[in-house]
């Protein structure tokens, strides 16, 4: 007896041969001497056809169709996650935003590897792992419903849920990247500003004692003195981002033609930022605990 008729995307062959196999592989799991599941399909129309046997030549059972659909929902999640998300997310982009390819490209593997995890920024999407069991939950809901799947159109109409978690990560991405280009445009213009203006200590050493104190001191390693460079310490900064503001600020007044950094945590990101800035001026004392 027919139990499911699926319709595949196109694919490569050996896409395809893998889906089988693994479609396959999953039946087996399941079948028992009194309850077997038999899979056929059409390479040439990317179908495939599960049949069910019953020793007891029994009535089909709903538990019986259940069964075999979590079974297939489980290894279409996977194909869907591992390999048509990326086309997804790729569509969503086009959708929504007027980008280049280039930057279709770039947003669509940037969105990704927030997706997967493999991105070290932060981000609050749920894991693969996650989103697998989510899609496949939606399949075998809907073959308890109907025997017919066109995996396409349902990807593109029955995946709401899952769709909107792709749209969240891209907007986040796209987000991300804007404010990249935008710190990247500004960190330019500094350098910019750097290269044409004179000089007017020639060296200063920037003192790290942690966290985000620092001290600025000139060449005689004494504090340079803050009328020599023009801060309005009365402005308002974001807590995090203040002390960076500031020693930029210093830096860029007093315009040394080599900057001494001493630090225990080079990593930090505001000693990058001076590194982006003032380029081959820019000298990294690294401290020992």
């Amino acid at each position: 007896m027919k139990l499911f008729q699926l319709y595949l995307p196109e694919m490569p062959d050996n896409h395809y041969a893998v889906l089988v196999q693994t479609l396959k592989k999953e039946l087996q799991k399941i079948n028992r001497s009194d309850n077997v599941y038999q899979l056929y399909y059409d390479a040439g129309r990317f179908t495939v056809t599960i049949h069910w046997v019953s020793g007891e030549q029994g009535v089909l059972k709903q538990e019986t169709r259940k069964i075999a659909g979590t079974a297939v929902g489980r290894v279409l999640a996977e194909y869907i996650v591992d390999c048509e998300e990326l086309k997804i997310i790729h569509r969503i982009i086009v959708k929504e935003y007027r980008c280049s390819q280039e930057e279709t490209d770039k947003i669509s593997c940037y969105c990704k590897e927030l997706l997967d995890g493999s991105s070290e920024d932060a981000h609050p999407f749920d894991i693969k792992r996650r989103r697998k069991a989510k899609v496949s939950s939606a399949i075998q809901s809907y073959l308890l419903e109907t025997p017919v799947l066109h995996l396409t159109g349902f990807m593109r109409f029955r995946l709401g849920d899952y769709t909107r978690e792709l749209e969240e990560a891209v907007d986040y991405a796209v987000e991300e990247m804007m404010m990249e280009q935008q710190y990247q445009d500004f960190i330019s213009l500094l350098k910019y500003y750097v290269y044409v203006q004179d000089t007017v200590i020639p060296a200063a050493h920037l003192m790290h004692k942690g966290g985000h104190e620092f001290q600025l001191l000139n060449e005689h390693m004494k504090p340079i003195d803050p009328k020599l460079f023009h801060i309005n310490r009365g402005e308002v900064f974001d807590a995090e981002e203040s002390e960076e503001d500031l020693i930029v600020s210093a830096l860029l007044s007093v315009s040394p033609q080599k900057i001494y950094i001493h630090t225990r945590e080079p990593e930090l990101q505001v000693i990058k930022t001076i590194q982006q800035i003032f380029e081959h001026r820019v000298e990294l004392c690294t401290l020992h605990s």
